[in-house]
């Protein structure tokens, strides 16, 4: 088969995927660049500016029938817990989600993230095909 990775797994059914979006970066600024620090700043998650169309377009995959948890590497350097912090956030930008975890990496179906598949292809629908 010709097609490889996201795009042959995109190709499959939605419905029945779980979808793991990163934060910052992806879904919203990343100030200060504080994923390259490898510190946790609370006043840069406090002023993380969302991305509304993208947020658009992982609430249409949620829409679908998509499983969606955002997640993010807050607190895991402070161990500080963001969680509540980040799912209030989400909820203030109108983010549509199943759950949301801070300071992990877990098991997913898919991975979309700013430093994985490149955000700007994925949200631009070149490899989704959902705008």
């Amino acid at each position: 088969m010709e097609v490889v990775g996201i795009r042959m797994v995109m190709k499959k059914k939605l419905n029945d995927k779980i979808i793991f979006v990163d934060i910052e970066g992806t879904v919203c600024t990343n100030e200060d660049n504080i994923s390259d620090l490898h510190v946790d700043k609370t006043a840069c998650y406090n002023r993380a500016v969302p991305y509304m169309d993208r947020i658009h377009v992982i609430n249409k995959l949620y829409d679908d029938g998509c499983y969606i948890v955002y997640w993010s590497g807050r607190g895991t350097v402070s161990k500080i817990d963001y969680k509540d912090f980040t799912v209030n956030q989400l909820q203030s930008w109108g983010a549509k989600f199943h759950d949301v975890q801070t300071g992990n990496k877990p098991h997913f179906d898919v991975y979309v993230c700013d430093k994985s598949w490149n955000s700007e292809e994925w949200f631009n629908g070149q490899l989704l095909g959902v705008k």
